[in-house]
């Protein structure tokens, strides 16, 4: 499996585009985890709608990193940002390199 982890702070323009993309893969063993650095605006209600697992973290992109590593159940750890774009074989491509 391979854990997605979205490191996030007030990303409520982008969070449903990096959800998007990710619900396009072309391969289905994954989890995605939004790693929330302390957000003020609507990014982790827009990712709860979605059905996406918050996890609150510490300030700082390595502090939310590590957090959500630790609640990632996937052998493989994915990290993204909200604004990445991604074809839609880029976890397929990283299972088979693997």
């Amino acid at each position: 499996m391979i854990s997605v982890i979205i490191v996030a702070y007030n990303e409520e323009e982008w969070i449903h585009s990096i959800i998007d993309e990710l619900e396009k893969q072309d391969y289905s063993d994954f989890e995605i985890l939004l790693a929330d650095g302390g957000s003020n605006d609507h990014t982790v209600r827009l990712a709860h709608q979605r059905n996406i697992q918050v996890v609150s973290c510490r300030k700082g992109k390595s502090c939310q990193m590590n957090d959500a590593a630790k609640k990632a159940k996937g052998n493989v750890l994915f990290f993204v940002h909200a604004d990445m774009r991604m074809p839609n074989t880029i976890l397929s491509s990283i299972q088979e390199r693997i």
